[in-house]
């Protein structure tokens, strides 16, 4: 791409962004004011407009700590790293604040850093093909192929009777949309482009358990109680600190990660969202679709993120930005932590069943070259 072309997809997306800072909250009101009168509260009802206000509603302070050469040179009370609770040898970090790329001829000098970068969104709906993150944006049922809809019957009785929902994942980089990223620059996720990168409503596997079973026959191996019992021991090393990457099939305390469908029933309203996008970060990892989740922690990702069939999850943190956003606190948490302890559990109305938004933070060690 061209730098003239760089400029102005920046441009564009920041100046989406700053549409969206505005016009968000104006929007908001709007339907509150309209609901509030009775003329479209069915329409709000089908598909709300959650999109957040990207200064107050989004925990900030998940960006830290920052590190030079293993070093903490930044960091906020209430952040959390990996390397807190280093239980996995591929999250190592280096020791050197100095770090090289290339082979031969071609080497080049660097420092090595790390942080945490806001990269995704990922949000759970109720109603197939509604967008909430997208200011309430609403495709109907007429378009649903394979995408349906239902919660439990204690919550949505007329819906059905099992507990399944719809997943929409964004890339949104808001450093680098932002004009944040500074000397951090090439060390943020795949893509500088805000978009809608895949939707569970165009994914026919998503529903259909025995169809996501013959896709990834590995899942087998794992249906078994000797498998699942071993996930007890990943959800106390998430909820003490951070998720046993060894055990890629366990979810920790939200469940098992397979089958890769939108189907669950293992807990609450918030486990069974936190699962469901869990699994569709897996699904992507695993099958590259809708697009390739790469590894961008530990060393062996410092150069350029490395591709990996399973998912890593030491290198993700979860924060709520709606229905109530998650900023006080250790306001985001590793994969599988317990709700409870995350206070995930708290912020949701059980009478009413919601749609939930998450911020996905993803771990970066990176050398950013001279």
């Amino acid at each position: 791409m061209s730098n003239s072309c760089l400029q102005k997809s920046r441009r564009a997306a920041a100046a989406l962004l700053v549409a969206a800072i505005i016009c968000g909250p104006v929007l908001r009101a709007v339907d509150a004011s309209a609901d509030s009168s009775g003329q479209t509260s069915t329409v709000k009802a089908k598909c709300p407009n959650d999109f957040p206000n990207l200064i107050n509603d989004v925990c900030w302070k998940s960006l830290f700590p920052i590190k030079l050469g293993g070093m903490t040179i930044l960091s906020m009370s209430g952040s959390e790293d990996n390397m807190d609770f280093n239980y996995n040898s591929d999250d190592s970090e280096p020791a050197s604040p100095l770090c090289t790329c290339g082979q031969g001829l071609d080497i080049k000098v660097g420092l090595s850093m790390s942080f945490w970068e806001p990269a995704r969104v990922i949000e759970t709906v109720r109603r197939p093909y509604c967008f909430p993150f997208l200011f309430g944006m609403d495709m109907g049922d007429v378009n649903a192929l394979w995408g349906s809809s239902g919660q439990k019957n204690m919550v949505h009785p007329d819906e059905g009777d099992k507990a399944f929902w719809n997943v929409h994942e964004y890339n949104f980089p808001l450093l680098y949309i932002l004009q944040l990223i500074g000397i951090l620059n090439g060390c943020t996720d795949w893509s500088d482009q805000f978009d809608l990168i895949g939707f569970s409503e165009a994914d026919p596997q998503w529903n259909d358990d025995t169809l996501a079973a013959y896709l990834n026959p590995e899942a087998a191996l794992f249906a078994n109680p000797a498998a699942q019992a071993l996930c007890a021991t990943d959800c106390i090393a998430a909820t003490a600190g951070w998720p046993l990457n060894a055990e890629f099939w366990c979810a920790g305390c939200w469940g098992s990660m397979y089958p890769f469908t939108g189907n669950t029933g293992s807990g609450t309203q918030v486990v069974d969202s936190l699962l469901t996008a869990t699994r569709f970060i897996a699904h992507s990892a695993r099958n590259g679709l809708p697009v390739p989740e790469l590894v961008t922690s530990g060393e062996g990702a410092m150069c350029s993120p490395q591709i990996s069939f399973f998912i890593k999850k030491s290198q993700y943190k979860f924060s709520m930005i709606y229905p109530i956003p998650m900023t006080e606190g250790k306001c985001a948490f590793p994969i599988g932590r317990d709700t409870i302890t995350s206070t995930a559990e708290y912020r949701t109305i059980p009478a009413t069943g919601e749609d939930y938004g998450w911020m996905i933070w993803k771990k970066h060690d990176c050398c950013v070259l001279y």
